[in-house]
Protein backbone atom coordinates (compact mmCIF):
# COMPACT_ATOMS: atom_id res chain seq x y z
CA UNK A 1 0.00 0.00 0.00
CA UNK A 2 3.13 2.25 -0.13
CA UNK A 3 2.22 3.85 -3.67
CA UNK A 4 -1.46 4.70 -2.17
CA UNK A 5 0.04 5.80 1.13
CA UNK A 6 2.39 8.36 -1.07
CA UNK A 7 -0.71 9.70 -2.48
CA UNK A 8 -2.49 10.46 0.45
CA UNK A 9 0.61 12.34 1.36
CA UNK A 10 0.88 13.95 -2.11
CA UNK A 11 -2.49 15.06 -1.58
CA UNK A 12 -2.17 16.79 1.30
CA UNK A 13 1.27 18.71 -0.27
CA UNK A 14 -1.16 19.88 -3.05
CA UNK A 15 -4.18 20.82 -0.41
CA UNK A 16 -1.58 22.90 1.29
CA UNK A 17 0.03 24.70 -1.78
CA UNK A 18 -1.29 28.70 -2.06
CA UNK A 19 -4.06 28.89 -4.60
CA UNK A 20 -4.23 25.07 -4.83
CA UNK A 21 -3.28 24.78 -8.63
CA UNK A 22 -3.45 21.11 -8.43
CA UNK A 23 -5.82 18.43 -6.07
CA UNK A 24 -5.82 15.00 -5.53
CA UNK A 25 -8.05 13.80 -2.68
CA UNK A 26 -9.49 16.53 -0.16
CA UNK A 27 -6.92 17.24 2.48
CA UNK A 28 -9.12 16.33 5.30
CA UNK A 29 -10.05 12.81 3.55
CA UNK A 30 -6.68 11.99 2.74
CA UNK A 31 -6.12 12.55 6.67
CA UNK A 32 -8.85 10.52 7.50
CA UNK A 33 -7.89 7.81 4.86
CA UNK A 34 -4.29 7.58 6.73
CA UNK A 35 -6.30 7.09 10.70
CA UNK A 36 -7.60 4.15 8.64
CA UNK A 37 -4.32 2.76 7.44
CA UNK A 38 -2.79 3.57 10.68
CA UNK A 39 -6.02 1.61 12.85
CA UNK A 40 -4.98 -1.35 9.94
CA UNK A 41 -1.35 -1.69 10.27
CA UNK A 42 -1.55 -1.15 13.63
CA UNK A 43 -4.08 -4.55 14.57
CA UNK A 44 -2.08 -6.21 12.12
CA UNK A 45 1.47 -6.07 13.62
CA UNK A 46 -0.36 -5.64 17.31
CA UNK A 47 -1.83 -8.89 16.54
CA UNK A 48 0.70 -10.70 14.55
CA UNK A 49 3.64 -9.64 15.97
CA UNK A 50 4.05 -7.54 19.19
CA UNK A 51 1.43 -9.69 21.10
CA UNK A 52 3.43 -12.81 20.25
CA UNK A 53 6.57 -11.03 22.31
CA UNK A 54 6.68 -11.61 26.18
CA UNK A 55 3.59 -10.79 27.87
CA UNK A 56 5.40 -8.79 30.27
CA UNK A 57 7.00 -6.63 27.52
CA UNK A 58 5.54 -6.58 24.41
CA UNK A 59 3.32 -3.37 25.05
CA UNK A 60 6.70 -1.54 26.54
CA UNK A 61 8.39 -2.21 22.74
CA UNK A 62 5.26 -1.59 21.20
CA UNK A 63 5.60 2.12 22.33
CA UNK A 64 9.15 2.00 21.97
CA UNK A 65 8.96 1.06 18.58
CA UNK A 66 6.51 3.57 17.71
CA UNK A 67 8.90 6.23 19.38
CA UNK A 68 11.44 5.41 16.95
CA UNK A 69 8.82 5.66 14.29
CA UNK A 70 7.52 9.11 14.89
CA UNK A 71 10.38 11.19 16.69
CA UNK A 72 13.83 11.05 14.50
CA UNK A 73 12.21 12.96 11.83
CA UNK A 74 9.61 15.10 13.66
CA UNK A 75 12.23 16.40 15.72
CA UNK A 76 14.90 16.98 13.04
CA UNK A 77 12.27 18.99 11.23
CA UNK A 78 11.36 20.66 14.20
CA UNK A 79 14.92 21.61 14.91
CA UNK A 80 15.39 22.95 11.51
CA UNK A 81 12.30 25.31 11.89
CA UNK A 82 13.10 26.43 15.34
CA UNK A 83 16.58 27.48 13.72
CA UNK A 84 15.02 29.14 10.89
CA UNK A 85 12.59 31.20 12.94
CA UNK A 86 15.59 32.41 15.41
CA UNK A 87 17.03 33.22 12.17
CA UNK A 88 14.56 35.38 10.59
CA UNK A 89 13.18 36.85 13.69
CA UNK A 90 10.07 35.01 13.24
CA UNK A 91 7.70 34.43 16.35
CA UNK A 92 7.91 31.64 18.31
CA UNK A 93 8.32 30.26 21.29
CA UNK A 94 11.95 30.74 22.11
CA UNK A 95 11.92 34.52 21.36
CA UNK A 96 11.04 37.48 23.70
CA UNK A 97 7.12 37.83 23.27
CA UNK A 98 3.99 38.55 25.13
CA UNK A 99 3.39 34.78 25.75
CA UNK A 100 2.17 33.99 29.28
CA UNK A 101 4.61 31.46 31.26
CA UNK A 102 1.87 28.75 31.24
CA UNK A 103 1.50 29.26 27.18
CA UNK A 104 4.82 29.03 26.21
CA UNK A 105 5.30 25.79 28.58
CA UNK A 106 2.38 24.72 26.68
CA UNK A 107 3.73 25.37 23.16
CA UNK A 108 7.44 23.79 23.99
CA UNK A 109 5.96 20.40 25.32
CA UNK A 110 3.67 20.21 22.82
CA UNK A 111 6.18 21.02 19.94
CA UNK A 112 8.87 18.47 21.63
CA UNK A 113 6.23 15.26 22.36
CA UNK A 114 3.45 16.69 19.83
CA UNK A 115 0.73 15.37 22.22
CA UNK A 116 -1.53 18.26 22.67
CA UNK A 117 -1.27 19.84 19.12
CA UNK A 118 -4.74 18.46 17.92
CA UNK A 119 -6.62 19.80 20.99
CA UNK A 120 -4.85 23.03 20.89
CA UNK A 121 -5.82 23.11 16.94
CA UNK A 122 -9.48 22.48 17.75
CA UNK A 123 -9.16 25.39 19.96
CA UNK A 124 -7.59 27.58 17.71
CA UNK A 125 -10.17 27.01 15.16
CA UNK A 126 -13.51 27.35 17.02
CA UNK A 127 -11.73 30.30 18.70
CA UNK A 128 -11.65 31.99 15.09
CA UNK A 129 -15.37 31.22 14.35
CA UNK A 130 -16.61 33.38 16.91
CA UNK A 131 -18.91 30.83 18.22
CA UNK A 132 -19.41 31.34 21.96
CA UNK A 133 -18.49 28.16 23.50
CA UNK A 134 -17.63 28.83 27.76
CA UNK A 135 -15.10 26.11 27.59
CA UNK A 136 -13.15 27.13 24.93
CA UNK A 137 -13.21 30.89 26.37
CA UNK A 138 -11.42 29.61 29.53
CA UNK A 139 -8.93 27.87 27.89
CA UNK A 140 -8.15 30.58 25.53
CA UNK A 141 -8.37 33.18 28.64
CA UNK A 142 -6.18 30.98 31.00
CA UNK A 143 -3.46 30.59 28.01
CA UNK A 144 -3.93 33.96 26.88
CA UNK A 145 -4.88 35.04 23.01
CA UNK A 146 -1.87 35.90 21.48
CA UNK A 147 -1.00 31.88 22.44
CA UNK A 148 -3.37 30.39 20.05
CA UNK A 149 -1.12 31.86 16.80
CA UNK A 150 -0.52 28.39 14.14
CA UNK A 151 3.47 29.43 13.88
CA UNK A 152 3.83 28.72 17.58
CA UNK A 153 3.15 25.04 16.37
CA UNK A 154 6.50 24.28 14.00
CA UNK A 155 5.07 21.71 11.98
CA UNK A 156 1.30 22.77 11.32
CA UNK A 157 0.27 19.05 10.31
CA UNK A 158 1.67 17.50 13.26
CA UNK A 159 -1.60 17.92 15.16
CA UNK A 160 -2.63 14.21 12.85
CA UNK A 161 0.33 13.00 14.65
CA UNK A 162 -1.29 13.94 18.03
CA UNK A 163 -4.49 11.96 17.64
CA UNK A 164 -1.98 8.95 16.36
CA UNK A 165 -0.22 8.39 19.56
CA UNK A 166 -3.41 8.82 21.35
CA UNK A 167 -4.57 5.84 19.39
CA UNK A 168 -0.71 4.03 19.70
CA UNK A 169 -1.01 4.73 23.97
CA UNK A 170 -5.00 2.79 23.85
CA UNK A 171 -4.04 -0.25 21.12
CA UNK A 172 -2.64 -2.69 22.77
CA UNK A 173 -5.64 -2.69 25.08
CA UNK A 174 -8.39 -2.54 22.40
CA UNK A 175 -7.10 -4.09 18.99
CA UNK A 176 -7.69 -7.80 20.59
CA UNK A 177 -10.81 -7.73 21.94
CA UNK A 178 -13.34 -7.15 19.29
CA UNK A 179 -15.26 -5.76 22.14
CA UNK A 180 -13.65 -3.29 23.09
CA UNK A 181 -13.17 -1.88 19.16
CA UNK A 182 -16.89 -1.97 18.47
CA UNK A 183 -17.80 -0.53 21.96
CA UNK A 184 -15.43 2.72 21.15
CA UNK A 185 -16.06 2.30 17.45
CA UNK A 186 -19.78 3.17 18.89
CA UNK A 187 -18.73 5.61 21.23
CA UNK A 188 -16.70 7.87 18.70
CA UNK A 189 -19.87 7.55 16.43
CA UNK A 190 -22.06 8.81 19.23
CA UNK A 191 -19.37 11.82 19.30
CA UNK A 192 -19.67 12.30 16.25
CA UNK A 193 -23.61 12.35 15.57
CA UNK A 194 -23.55 14.79 19.11
CA UNK A 195 -21.35 17.02 16.83
CA UNK A 196 -23.59 16.57 13.79
CA UNK A 197 -26.87 17.57 15.36
CA UNK A 198 -25.08 20.55 17.16
CA UNK A 199 -23.13 21.73 14.71
CA UNK A 200 -24.11 25.41 14.96
CA UNK A 201 -22.69 25.54 18.46
CA UNK A 202 -19.88 22.67 17.42
CA UNK A 203 -18.48 23.31 13.48
CA UNK A 204 -17.37 20.58 11.32
CA UNK A 205 -14.06 21.94 11.18
CA UNK A 206 -12.50 21.67 13.82
CA UNK A 207 -15.02 19.30 16.03
CA UNK A 208 -15.02 16.42 13.52
CA UNK A 209 -12.11 17.15 11.87
CA UNK A 210 -9.50 17.76 14.56
CA UNK A 211 -10.99 16.24 18.04
CA UNK A 212 -9.28 13.37 18.58
CA UNK A 213 -12.51 11.16 19.63
CA UNK A 214 -14.15 12.19 16.59
CA UNK A 215 -11.26 11.19 14.32
CA UNK A 216 -11.01 7.68 16.46
CA UNK A 217 -13.30 6.58 14.57
CA UNK A 218 -11.25 5.92 11.68
CA UNK A 219 -8.29 3.90 12.99
CA UNK A 220 -11.62 1.69 14.43
CA UNK A 221 -12.86 1.35 10.84
CA UNK A 222 -8.82 0.17 9.93
CA UNK A 223 -9.04 -2.59 12.95
CA UNK A 224 -12.26 -3.81 11.27
CA UNK A 225 -10.23 -4.04 8.22
CA UNK A 226 -7.50 -6.03 9.49
CA UNK A 227 -10.49 -8.77 10.74
CA UNK A 228 -11.14 -9.37 6.58
CA UNK A 229 -7.79 -9.53 6.15
CA UNK A 230 -7.57 -12.72 9.01
CA UNK A 231 -10.24 -14.00 6.82
CA UNK A 232 -9.37 -12.90 3.28
CA UNK A 233 -5.24 -14.31 3.58
CA UNK A 234 -6.87 -17.35 3.21
CA UNK A 235 -9.22 -17.39 0.76
CA UNK A 236 -7.96 -18.39 -2.85
CA UNK A 237 -9.66 -15.57 -4.75
CA UNK A 238 -8.28 -12.51 -2.38
CA UNK A 239 -6.27 -11.39 -4.75
CA UNK A 240 -8.97 -11.16 -7.88
CA UNK A 241 -10.62 -8.87 -5.15
CA UNK A 242 -7.43 -7.08 -4.43
CA UNK A 243 -7.05 -6.41 -8.06
CA UNK A 244 -10.76 -5.51 -8.48
CA UNK A 245 -10.51 -2.91 -5.52
CA UNK A 246 -7.08 -1.49 -6.56
CA UNK A 247 -8.99 -1.60 -10.80
CA UNK A 248 -12.18 0.41 -9.33
CA UNK A 249 -10.32 2.89 -7.42
CA UNK A 250 -7.98 4.14 -10.20
CA UNK A 251 -10.98 4.48 -12.41
CA UNK A 252 -12.57 6.54 -9.41
CA UNK A 253 -9.27 8.48 -8.43
CA UNK A 254 -8.74 9.40 -12.30
CA UNK A 255 -12.11 10.27 -12.66
CA UNK A 256 -12.83 12.36 -10.21
CA UNK A 257 -9.50 14.60 -11.13
CA UNK A 258 -10.79 14.43 -14.61
CA UNK A 259 -14.06 15.39 -14.06
CA UNK A 260 -14.36 17.51 -11.01
CA UNK A 261 -10.98 18.66 -10.88
CA UNK A 262 -10.16 16.25 -7.30
CA UNK A 263 -11.51 13.57 -5.04
CA UNK A 264 -14.14 14.59 -2.66
CA UNK A 265 -14.19 18.48 -3.08
CA UNK A 266 -16.55 20.70 -1.20
CA UNK A 267 -18.59 23.06 -2.95
CA UNK A 268 -19.34 24.51 0.47
CA UNK A 269 -18.74 24.00 4.04
CA UNK A 270 -16.29 20.55 4.90
CA UNK A 271 -19.03 18.36 5.74
CA UNK A 272 -16.99 14.86 6.59
CA UNK A 273 -20.25 12.95 7.83
CA UNK A 274 -21.68 13.31 4.48
CA UNK A 275 -23.48 9.53 2.84
CA UNK A 276 -21.81 10.12 0.34
CA UNK A 277 -17.96 9.88 2.19
CA UNK A 278 -19.25 7.20 4.92
CA UNK A 279 -19.97 4.80 1.86
CA UNK A 280 -16.52 5.71 0.91
CA UNK A 281 -15.15 4.60 4.30
CA UNK A 282 -16.40 1.78 4.42
CA UNK A 283 -15.32 0.64 1.21
CA UNK A 284 -11.87 1.70 1.91
CA UNK A 285 -11.66 -0.13 5.41
CA UNK A 286 -13.01 -3.07 3.09
CA UNK A 287 -10.41 -2.76 0.51
CA UNK A 288 -7.31 -2.04 2.96
CA UNK A 289 -7.60 -5.49 3.30
CA UNK A 290 -7.11 -6.96 -0.23
CA UNK A 291 -4.85 -4.13 -1.68
CA UNK A 292 -2.02 -5.21 1.64
CA UNK A 293 -2.12 -8.76 0.18
CA UNK A 294 -0.98 -7.90 -3.40
CA UNK A 295 1.32 -4.99 -2.34
CA UNK A 296 2.84 -6.79 0.83
CA UNK A 297 5.62 -8.61 -0.73
CA UNK A 298 6.59 -5.56 -3.95
CA UNK A 299 9.51 -3.96 -2.26
CA UNK A 300 9.22 -1.16 -4.50
CA UNK A 301 5.60 -0.52 -2.96
CA UNK A 302 6.94 -1.19 0.34
CA UNK A 303 9.61 2.04 -0.55
CA UNK A 304 7.30 4.92 -1.90
CA UNK A 305 5.29 3.80 1.19
CA UNK A 306 8.04 4.91 3.88
CA UNK A 307 8.92 7.81 2.30
CA UNK A 308 5.10 9.08 2.73
CA UNK A 309 6.00 9.92 6.52
CA UNK A 310 8.68 12.00 5.93
CA UNK A 311 6.79 14.29 2.74
CA UNK A 312 3.97 14.88 4.85
CA UNK A 313 6.14 16.75 7.38
CA UNK A 314 8.11 18.49 5.44
CA UNK A 315 5.90 19.84 2.98
CA UNK A 316 4.82 22.53 4.75
CA UNK A 317 8.05 24.31 5.02
CA UNK A 318 9.37 23.77 1.66
CA UNK A 319 6.26 25.13 0.41
CA UNK A 320 6.59 27.92 2.81
CA UNK A 321 10.31 28.28 1.85
CA UNK A 322 9.46 28.39 -1.75
CA UNK A 323 6.78 30.63 -1.74
CA UNK A 324 8.46 33.03 0.49
CA UNK A 325 11.06 33.63 -1.24
CA UNK A 326 9.62 32.76 -4.94
CA UNK A 327 6.05 33.53 -4.86
CA UNK A 328 5.51 36.47 -6.08
CA UNK A 329 8.01 36.25 -9.37
CA UNK A 330 7.68 32.49 -10.02
CA UNK A 331 5.53 31.03 -12.49
CA UNK A 332 2.83 28.72 -9.75
CA UNK A 333 3.53 25.00 -12.38
CA UNK A 334 7.31 25.97 -12.04
CA UNK A 335 6.74 26.41 -8.51
CA UNK A 336 4.82 23.54 -7.96
CA UNK A 337 7.70 21.46 -9.46
CA UNK A 338 10.32 22.94 -7.82
CA UNK A 339 8.17 22.26 -4.48
CA UNK A 340 7.41 18.95 -5.69
CA UNK A 341 11.28 18.14 -6.17
CA UNK A 342 12.33 19.45 -3.18
CA UNK A 343 10.14 17.89 -0.81
CA UNK A 344 10.29 14.16 -2.64
CA UNK A 345 14.37 14.84 -2.48
CA UNK A 346 14.33 16.09 1.20
CA UNK A 347 12.29 13.10 2.39
CA UNK A 348 14.23 10.17 0.41
CA UNK A 349 17.79 11.52 2.11
CA UNK A 350 15.88 11.91 5.53
CA UNK A 351 14.75 7.94 4.97
CA UNK A 352 18.00 6.44 3.86
CA UNK A 353 19.86 8.18 6.14
CA UNK A 354 17.15 8.12 9.28
CA UNK A 355 14.22 6.05 9.04
CA UNK A 356 15.49 2.67 7.26
CA UNK A 357 18.70 3.11 9.75
CA UNK A 358 15.94 3.54 12.79
CA UNK A 359 13.66 1.06 11.75
CA UNK A 360 16.49 -1.86 10.96
CA UNK A 361 16.99 -1.03 15.07
CA UNK A 362 13.08 -1.40 15.67
CA UNK A 363 13.44 -4.45 13.56
CA UNK A 364 16.34 -6.13 15.31
CA UNK A 365 14.73 -5.08 18.65
CA UNK A 366 11.67 -6.85 18.07
CA UNK A 367 13.82 -10.13 17.11
CA UNK A 368 15.75 -9.72 20.37
CA UNK A 369 12.42 -9.99 22.03
CA UNK A 370 11.15 -12.79 19.80
CA UNK A 371 14.52 -14.85 20.78
CA UNK A 372 14.16 -14.00 24.53
CA UNK A 373 10.49 -15.37 24.61
CA UNK A 374 11.55 -18.88 22.57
Amino acid sequence: MGLLRLILALSVVFWHMPGQPFLLFSGGIAVESFFVISGFYMALVINEKYSRLATNSWISTFYLSRILRLAPVYLIGCIVKALWCLQTNTPNVFLVNDLTIQARVALVLMNLFILGQDMWLTILTHAATNIPNRFIQAIVDFFGSNAFDPTYIYIGQAWSLGVEIIFYLIAPFVVLSRKRVITLFIACLLVRFYFVEHADIFPNAPWRSRFFPSNLTFFFLGIMGYWIYAKAINFKCSRMVGYAFAFTGICFFVGSILFTGGVFLFNGPEDYDQIRLWIFYVLFAAGIPFVFILSKDVKWDGYIGEISYPVYLVHGFIIRLVSGHFGSVMNPSLKLAIILFATITISTALYVLVDRPVDNFRHKLAISKAQKNI
